[in-house]
């Protein structure tokens, strides 16, 4: 069987990937996707796949980002910072599946983790 992924998709803030990585990487393979191309090439046939983005970057991307994800049977879990609410609202919209502020997001993978 394939090493589970977390993907982290467009993440440019250093100290969350790290925390991100510091949270999987045990029982996870990291990848680190900067294109929704690539998110389309990730083989998910025998593994289970998360996808982690920084909502504040996806910008336009994030509706192709989903779609992506769908292909490939992965979870979608974005975070923004807790002041852009709307943010959020606006990426469970579009069909993210998880969101939450980036102060709750490894609390909030910790959890998703453990139930996979």
């Amino acid at each position: 069987m394939d090493k589970r992924k977390v993907i982290l998709y467009n993440i440019s803030d250093l100290l969350v990937r790290s925390k991100i990585e510091q949270t999987a990487s045990s029982r996870f393979e990291i990848l680190n996707l900067a294109t929704v191309k690539e998110v389309c090439r990730v083989p998910s046939v025998s593994s289970e796949v998360i996808v982690i983005c920084d909502l504040t970057n996806c910008g336009d991307e994030l509706v192709d980002l989903v779609k992506a994800s769908r292909q490939i049977d992965a979870k979608v879990v974005g975070f923004y910072p807790h002041v852009q609410t709307e943010t959020g609202r606006a990426a469970l919209s579009k069909g993210v599946d998880i969101v939450v502020p980036r102060s709750a997001l490894e609390a909030t993978l910790r959890k998703i983790l453990d139930k996979n």
